[in-house]
């Protein structure tokens, strides 16, 4: 029974990859371009405002 299951997952593996190299053929076909970058290459300096984590409440007490 377990194979049955697993040739269903196949299967629909199978469809779904499908559907992706359709649509791809599609976008190509229709004048779509793929655009290659150098790696870690960025397209502007953005300046990041925010860190990582949650900043600390305030205490009523704070001058301690």
């Amino acid at each position: 029974m377990s194979s049955r299951i697993q040739d269903d997952k196949d299967a629909e593996a199978q469809a779904e990859q499908q559907k992706i190299d359709n649509m791809v053929k599609e976008y190509f076909e229709t004048g779509g371009k793929v655009t290659v970058f150098e790696k870690y290459a960025r397209s502007e300096d953005i300046e990041y405002t925010t860190g990582w984590g949650k900043k600390r409440k305030k205490t009523p007490n704070s001058d301690k």
